[in-house]
């Protein structure tokens, strides 16, 4: 589609151009020093400068920025002659607080040549920073050498008019003629009516016209069509004024047909005796425009992707939706687009291969839009889309499926197979009076809704999402508030040998006792920790009161086997530096074994991190505590590379338990799960159990150990108490579904 780049955000900026224009205007050498100095050390940032014209032998101007008049000297005349278009960039002396020999702070230094060639007038700037300043860049040095053109440029019309007032009579024609036909710019009068009446030889090299090919045509002839009125109005008024002036732009045509950026300096010399004409000093700007728009691409564009950013989006979407307001029959689609668990990728694989990823995904976002539809890269791993003019809303969800059926193919990323999907918030602009930043809120609450919806999927805005948000917000807040004021408490939940009924221990899973609502459970909260990073002070004091419950209950039931601590980590815990103290600690502080705590981490997150966490995994089995991965068989993982991880406990997961029977899909599943462990010397334990029927098939299978509503629901630590002591005193038990505990007879079938 067409580019379109906000024109109040010109990359050069309108500051920079405006100085260039009264560089261009100076009329004699001083302010063209003085202006040039200010503008280069705008541009680069420099904290000393010094600049210098020479004139015949002697110094024509000069002008000092922090420096004195003889440093300044000493720098532009005593270090290496520069020639003509020469540059000297040297990098800092050294952090050391010292000074350069010229006297100036060691830094970086920056030396441009402003000679005009072919002509006595000559100068030099030169650019410095402070010890310990960032250095110059290429894009300070291009930026140096355009200005230093346009000084040059200016000192050299300034040359033309100083020479023709100062020789007057004597000598003026021959010596006004010598320095246009050295002029490295195109220098043309042209009479009243605008037809060319001189042009300097200069012309063949710019426009590659001869010398005598353009007299006597129309000036206005060479402009390009779509600036002709403006140029016109230029010179129309320069006419009606004496010695007056003016520069602008415009497109000139060549002797080949085709058209280059020029700036022209016009200057109206129609009472001038000698002259009477206008004078129109004419030079190629095309480098200095490549340049800008290079700058503005790199202003509105992402470097990574080359998809619009952030900036470059929220301004078609506002145009978008103006034109939606002209075409109320039409809509426009906004896609949020957030890279799932897109973390894990760098910590595993690197930076760049994170960076490849991002690539590739860019791509695969443009190949399912139309040329009319825009793919941006908002920053880190989020994307959006828009979609012009769709006819109705189920459009955008269209491309969302689109999308997200492209992303189901693996990516190649340093040679493997890697996987990655979105979470995709959907908005839809319709005639109303819906703003830019609304619809654009509207599709972040969405994609935040198909997020806690599960992930890999799209959701599509409704009113009733932005009340959820706040909720959410508000939810947030209180969290926060929760860890300081130790709200959180720890149940537990026993694990019994499958085979015997006696119990071997129990699982830590914390509650929220709010304030106002009551005892939260972990599924309306644990969400929320994970985004926040709160999950991992929650996570640091379950561990500790796990860790000091299961000592207290081994002391006060020692004729027990010793029981067991089943603590879940969650993905961020796994991946915290303090990871491994945070256990040292916790088992430190309450004096258990580490053989007694088991860490349950979920299938899920170990095949992701495989890479990243294999250090923290083997640092924990040093301390000889033992690793369980949780709900095993919902993750997809290869048996080399279960193979490869210092597990040793398989928990099925309990979707696997609902359906079981003989013949089942789920039978076969759990009965390959348990075969697996048992090839591998894993334990094996099932979760969910609630029938006993569930518990004969896995009787029959062979599965270790088990836990489940038809034991027990999980007990306040006063509860799992009582449960222990009852069991203790050597009396059968099972648990009610109502967190209460009955004393039974039991007979495991």
């Amino acid at each position: 589609m067409t580019e379109r780049v906000p024109g109040a955000d010109s990359t050069l900026g309108q500051g920079v151009l405006d100085a260039f224009v009264a560089i261009g205007s100076a009329r004699d050498c001083q302010a063209v020093v003085e202006r040039s100095l200010d503008l280069a050390c705008e541009v680069t940032g420099a904290k000393f400068a010094a600049a210098v014209v020479f004139e015949d032998g002697g110094i024509g101007a000069l002008a000092t920025r922090e420096l004195s008049g003889e440093q300044a000297l000493t720098l532009l005349c005593g270090g290496t002659p520069l020639e003509d278009g020469m540059v000297v960039r040297r990098n800092a002396h050294g952090d050391t607080g010292g000074t350069s020999p010229g006297g100036s702070p060691a830094g970086a230094t920056l030396a441009v040549s402003m000679s005009c060639e072919g002509t006595p007038v000559s100068g030099a700037l030169y650019l410095g920073k402070a010890s310990g300043g960032a250095p110059f860049s290429d894009g300070d040095e291009m930026l140096v050498r355009s200005l230093a053109r346009q000084a040059a440029s200016a000192l050299m019309t300034v040359r033309l008019l100083d020479e023709r007032e100062k020789e007057g009579e004597r000598r003026s024609e021959a010596r006004f003629t010598s320095l246009v036909a050295h002029s490295s710019d195109v220098i043309t009068v042209i009479d009243r009516d605008g037809r060319i009446r001189f042009q300097s030889p200069s012309v063949s090299r710019v426009l590659g016209w001869g010398q005598g090919d353009l007299l006597g045509m129309d000036s206005l002839d060479l402009v390009h069509p779509d600036e002709r009125p403006r140029v016109r109005a230029l010179i129309t008024k320069a006419m009606k004024e004496s010695d007056s002036g003016a520069v602008f732009e415009c497109r000139l045509r060549t002797s080949g047909g085709t058209w280059i950026h020029c700036e022209t300096s016009l200057n109206s010399k129609l009472h001038d005796p000698h002259l009477q004409g206008v004078i129109l000093n004419t030079r190629d700007i095309s480098e200095r425009k490549s340049l800008e728009d290079e700058l503005a691409h790199q202003a509105f564009h992402d470097a990574l992707t080359d998809l619009p950013n952030r900036e470059l989006f929220r301004d078609r979407v506002e145009h978008a939706l103006e034109r939606v307001r002209r075409q109320p029959e039409a809509s426009v689609g906004v896609l949020f687009l957030d890279l799932d668990d897109f973390k894990h990728i760098n910590d595993s694989l690197g930076h760049a291969a994170g960076d490849a990823l991002l690539t590739a995904v860019a791509q695969r976002l443009r190949d399912q839009l139309r040329g009319s539809d825009t793919a941006a890269r908002l920053g880190g791993d989020e994307f959006a889309l828009l979609l012009e003019e769709i006819a109705q809303p189920q459009d955008a969800e269209l491309v969302a499926e689109r999308v997200l059926a492209a992303m189901r193919e693996p990516f190649e990323v340093s040679a493997k197979d890697v996987y990655v999907h979105p979470s995709i918030g959907i908005a839809v602009g319709r005639a109303e009076t819906q703003t830019t930043d609304e619809l654009l809120r509207d599709a972040d609450v969405a994609m935040y809704r198909a997020k806690e919806s599960g992930k890999g999927c799209y959701s599509t805005f409704e009113p009733s999402m932005y009340a959820s948000l706040l909720e959410r917000l508000d939810l947030e807040a209180d969290l926060r508030l929760a860890v300081e004021r130790d709200e959180f408490v720890v149940f537990y939940q026993p694990t019994v040998v499958l085979q015997t009924g006696t119990i071997a221990g129990m699982e830590a899973l914390v509650r929220w006792q709010h304030p106002q609502r009551g005892l939260v459970l972990p599924g309306e909260f644990i969400h929320l920790a994970e985004d926040s990073g709160l999950i991992v002070d929650i996570g640091r004091l379950v561990l500790r009161e796990a860790c000091r419950r299961a000592q207290s209950w081994q002391e006060e039931h020692a004729n027990f086997p010793p029981l067991t601590m089943s603590v879940n980590l969650s993905a961020k815990q796994l991946q915290h530096p303090g990871i491994v103290d945070d256990v040292v600690a916790a088992l430190d502080d309450a004096g258990l074994d580490p053989t007694c705590l088991i860490l349950e981490i979920t299938e899920s997150v170990l095949m992701q991190f495989t890479d990243v966490v294999a250090g923290t995994l083997d640092l924990l089995k040093e301390l000889g505590v033992r690793l369980a991965i949780d709900d095993f068989g919902t993750g997809y993982s290869s048996l080399a590379r279960l193979q490869r991880l210092p597990v040793d406990i398989l928990k099925i997961d309990r979707s696997f338990i609902a359906g079981l029977e003989n013949g089942s899909q789920e039978w076969a599943v759990a009965r390959a799960i348990i075969e697996l462990g048992q090839s591998l010397k894993l334990e094996t334990v099932a979760e969910g159990i609630e029938l006993a029927e569930q518990l004969v098939h896995l009787q029959s299978l062979q599965c270790d150990r088990c836990q489940g509503f038809y034991f027990a629901r999980p007990l306040d630590p006063e509860a799992m108490g009582n449960l222990l002591r009852r069991v203790d005193e050597g009396r059968e038990w099972i648990g009610d579904v109502q967190n209460e505990l009955v004393v039974e007879a039991v007979v495991l079938p």
